[in-house]
């Protein structure tokens, strides 16, 4: 779960220093009744312009182990009709989460009582309370107002089963 969250955030970021027209509107596991080995749920609040993040996550086996990334991004000026954007890929899941999410990644690993050369995540269980995003500690390019939808999958490299998978939404609107 943690490093999945670090992806859902990773869009949440690509106001590039808009900070209070950024906010996660959406997270839940993609099929509910699936037993993903690695299972995570997410909750977000907003308080006095500043959105904050509660997490727990279970892993069940080592996260990111032998597995690969891939996120899937859509956009929508109003959140219908949504576009496909993008699918960006990674085999180095660490690597990957390192460069989308900067210090924010290993801000999460220490929160979680990780260290930040932590990887692969042990199996375990994960868990912080009222994480503030400052999403000018993620470096991501800008993205267009609207409604940013993603799609996070870890896969396992070799038997390509699904170990996870989160669906987010994170509304930008520009002032």
């Amino acid at each position: 779960m943690v490093l999945n969250v670090f992806h859902l955030l990773l869009l949440a970021t690509l106001a590039n220093g808009i900070n209070d027209s950024v906010r996660i509107t959406k997270f839940q596991q993609c099929d509910p009744l699936t037993d993903y080995p690695l299972k995570i749920k997410a909750t977000f609040k907003t308080v006095r312009n500043a959105q904050y993040l509660d997490y727990n996550g279970t892993y069940t086996i080592p996260y990111v182990y032998n597995a690969s990334m891939h996120v899937h991004i859509a956009i929508s000026p109003n959140g219908k009709n949504f576009i496909h954007m993008m699918t960006l890929r990674g085999d180095d899941v660490c690597a990957f989460q390192r460069k989308y999410l900067g210090e924010f990644y290993f801000l999460i690993l220490e929160r979680s009582g990780l260290t930040r050369d932590t990887c692969p995540i042990p199996a375990g269980i994960y868990s912080s309370r009222n994480m503030k995003i400052d999403f000018s500690n993620i470096p991501v390019d800008a993205l267009p107002a609207g409604v940013v939808r993603l799609r996070q999958m870890v896969i396992q490299k070799k038997t390509k089963k699904l170990l996870s998978c989160v669906d987010m939404e994170i509304s930008n609107k520009l002032k």
